[in-house]
């Protein structure tokens, strides 16, 4: 088998430097060389105060990220910017997003509709490894759950929660939800639509100033709004750390079956879910099955809903409970 690089990447390519910065957990769980790529680029402007990588063209990112110079790339894929988007950027960012220690947002610079330069904000994760898996995992799927509550078909909402800062999609998701409850104000035509506009725009405040509106419409004290704020959090922590729970009773459950159950969850998942999950899930799927780890996530999540159903306040507090002896 052989490799070729662009020219302008081959200093970099024979610096030991550069590699050293990558640590071995997440090196190891990056498959695909775009992530591998993406990530040792991005952890390199996680100190810059500006948390910006570098502005360039995307033909300038395209063979960097690919690792296909442009000279063997197909005219296609030099000519148009959404296949580079689809086929490389948004995998890649998925996967750094999901298995690594730090959050990567593509910011996209246009002249006029047409994107002619990108980079990339990189900010370190706050939510901790969770001890509760052994192979650490963070992605929220519960986030992805609420946009799909809202009316977000879910490969959308895949894919918003793939380019898109997670605290500013919790923001998002937690104004959106307290419009449509209000019963002070007009009813809100489309969930969906004020969402994505939010989310768009910026203007939800962060999670721990969202103050929740009175019966006449004032903003309640700041101790309330404060208890009111951990309150949310802390249930979508716990979410979060019960999914994780799920799935590796899901994983145990799955891996005690004989080849013959498992191959009929596979397929069950293949032909009822997978086609709700996009081109990139769908492929990785298909070459990489359970050693993917969005697939993964995705199939032991699905398997998990489809043994013990949604989760319910009983299974949180009988889970939180055996958390609390455990400890």
């Amino acid at each position: 088998m052989e490799f070729s690089f662009a020219p302008k990447i081959k200093k970099k390519l024979l610096d030991p430097v550069q590699y050293a910065r990558l640590s071995l957990q997440f090196q190891s769980q990056l498959r695909s060389s775009t992530g591998l790529a993406l990530y040792e680029i991005c952890v390199r402007y996680l100190t810059n105060p500006s948390h910006l990588t570098m502005r360039e063209t995307w033909e300038w990112w395209r063979p960097i990220l690919s690792g296909t110079p442009d000279t063997e790339a197909g005219d296609e894929a030099k000519r148009e910017y959404k296949y580079f988007k689809r086929d490389y950027l948004r995998p890649a960012i998925a996967e750094v997003n999901a298995v690594t220690n730090i959050f990567v947002e593509l910011v996209e610079h246009r002249e006029g509709r047409r994107v002619a330069e990108i980079q990339f904000r990189v900010t370190e994760r706050k939510q901790p490894m969770l001890a509760l898996d052994e192979h650490p995992n963070v992605f929220d799927s519960t986030l992805v759950d609420r946009m799909v509550k809202i009316g977000i078909p879910l490969k959308e909402a895949q894919t918003l929660y793939a380019d898109s800062e997670e605290n500013r999609i919790r923001a998002a998701l937690q104004m959106t939800e307290q419009r449509v409850r209000s019963t002070t104000l007009p009813p809100v035509r489309s969930a969906a639509a004020l969402f994505k506009d939010a989310l768009k725009k910026g203007y939800a405040p962060p999670v721990e100033a969202l103050p929740p509106a009175t019966a006449n419409g004032t903003a309640t004290s700041r101790g309330t709004v404060a208890a009111a704020s951990a309150a949310d959090d802390l249930k979508a922590r716990l979410l979060s750390e019960f999914s994780v729970y799920r799935r590796k009773k899901a994983r145990a459950l799955y891996d005690e079956q004989g080849e013959e159950e498992r191959e009929l969850a596979r397929q069950t998942f293949e032909d009822d879910v997978l086609p709700e999950l996009g081109t990139h899930m769908r492929d990785d799927w298909r070459k990489r099955g359970l050693d993917s780890k969005l697939a993964e996530t995705s199939f032991f999540d699905w398997l998990a809903r489809k043994t013990w159903g949604a989760p319910t306040d009983g299974d949180l507090l009988a889970f939180t409970l055996s958390q609390s002896r455990a400890g």
